[in-house]
């Protein structure tokens, strides 16, 4: 549920009846952040975090994919950490990028 809401693809998705729901402030699939979530927890995570900057991805809609994945894959710890940077990120909108790409170097995948 919480991938369909953020623009992914599901297995529901794929019958028909069962489409994600087109809501203003979800990503469009054209904008989807689900195709960097994967290279970042491969070594080029900082290459990925500048291609998804250069794709027109904000970071503050891309941490909520981010800690989908962490979830997913139960990085309790990690999570924990994003929900902090996600928090810092609220509070320092400037600054959102530079919240983002230390989170990211700071987990161990």
């Amino acid at each position: 549920m919480e991938k369909m809401a953020l623009g992914g693809k599901s297995a529901l998705s794929l019958k028909p009846g069962f489409e994600s729901p087109k809501k203003p402030g979800f990503f469009p699939s054209a904008d989807s952040p689900f195709p960097f979530i994967e290279k970042m927890f491969g070594p080029r995570a900082l290459l990925a975090l500048k291609e998804m900057a250069l794709a027109g991805i904000e970071p503050q809609k891309f941490i909520y994919a981010f800690l989908w994945k962490l979830k997913q894959k139960k990085m309790a710890d990690a999570y924990l950490k994003g929900i902090l940077a996600e928090s810092e990120m609220r509070r320092d909108p400037k600054n959102s990028e530079e919240i983002l790409e230390k989170f990211i170097f700071s987990i161990k995948v």
